[in-house]
């Protein structure tokens, strides 16, 4: 179902075996985690370097997961939020932004202290970022397979993270990063642009008057989630739209979809809410430019 929902959005190829693709992608890409769970952190053995100073990549890797444990104990809430939270991806990519953003700039001091080297500091943090998002474009590497929303949210909670915890350290130190915690972004869109202070809008769709319209169909409601501002980016740069993306998710402040199931079609109902007439309008144009070509990937029964 999940995959479902974002096929019809035109994100995902509407036949992935998305369980698989997923652990296959976690597999080549993640060298360690904690578990809120079991309270424990896992490193790839493969990482222990044999003489002491070689193990700079362990190093690093355990005080980032250590991080993750602190959090857990200082700022539950936060942790639970994104561990619990379903169907509201956005919301999710947004928090992750804050807890990965601290734990991999806390990570850069190892690096500093081992080799004099980098640190925890604005430049570092955006050599990383930088790095970050050129990693899925590298020939043979672990995300270049993989559909690109994937591909971008995985990435996307250390690369925007890091340098914004950069930033907030810089300015108000380590009161700064835990504020950070405290009161985390809602919205990938907060993240782009960090500067907006504005609430988020979260947006209901009338799923029982829907689901009251399509029964004579014998259509099925199947899942609901947020686009936000990272799934339009990377929706309207797969097809090729002429728009300025990064000044079109500027203006949303709001969205939810919803992919139907009727049977022998596919259909998206999708409700976005944005700052002006104007914005809304610039949004209606730029998704008409793609539109044929998003029902013809997502087999959807037109335009």
């Amino acid at each position: 179902r999940y995959r479902d929902a974002y096929a019809a959005l035109g994100v995902f190829p509407p036949d992935i075996g998305l369980v698989e693709t997923m652990i296959a992608l976690q597999s080549q890409a993640i060298a360690g985690m904690y578990s809120p769970h079991r309270r424990t952190l896992f490193v790839l053995d493969s990482l222990a370097g044999a003489t002491k100073g070689d193990d700079l990549g362990q190093s690093q890797i355990v005080v980032h997961e250590l991080v993750h444990a602190l959090q857990q104990q200082h700022f539950s809430e936060t942790l639970e939020l994104l561990i619990r939270l379903r169907r509201q991806d956005d919301v999710v990519g947004a928090l992750a932004t804050a807890v990965e953003g601290d734990a991999t700039f806390a990570m850069l001091g190892v690096r500093e202290a081992v080799h004099g080297a980098g640190g925890r500091d604005e430049a570092t943090a955006a050599t990383v970022r930088e790095s970050m998002l050129a990693e899925p474009t590298r020939a043979g590497g672990p995300l270049a397979a993989a559909p690109r929303l994937l591909r971008e949210s995985l990435i996307f909670p250390y690369a925007e993270g890091t340098p914004l915890t950069a930033a907030r350290f810089a300015r108000d130190g380590v009161a700064g990063l835990d504020a950070a915690l405290r009161d985390p972004p809602l919205s990938t869109a907060r993240v782009l642009a960090p500067e907006r202070s504005d609430p988020v809008e979260f947006v209901r769709l009338p799923q029982a008057l829907l689901a009251e319209q399509l029964a004579p169909r014998a259509c099925a409601l199947g899942d609901d989630n947020v686009a936000g501002a990272l799934t339009l980016q990377v929706l309207f740069d797969t097809y090729g739209s002429s728009a300025d993306v990064a000044s079109l998710i500027r203006g949303w402040s709001g969205d939810r979809f919803l992919q139907i199931d009727c049977v022998e079609s596919w259909e998206l109902v999708w409700l976005t809410r944005w700052d002006s007439h104007a914005d809304a309008s610039r949004f209606a144009s730029a998704y008409r430019e793609i539109a044929g070509a998003i029902a013809a990937n997502a087999k959807l029964s037109g335009a």
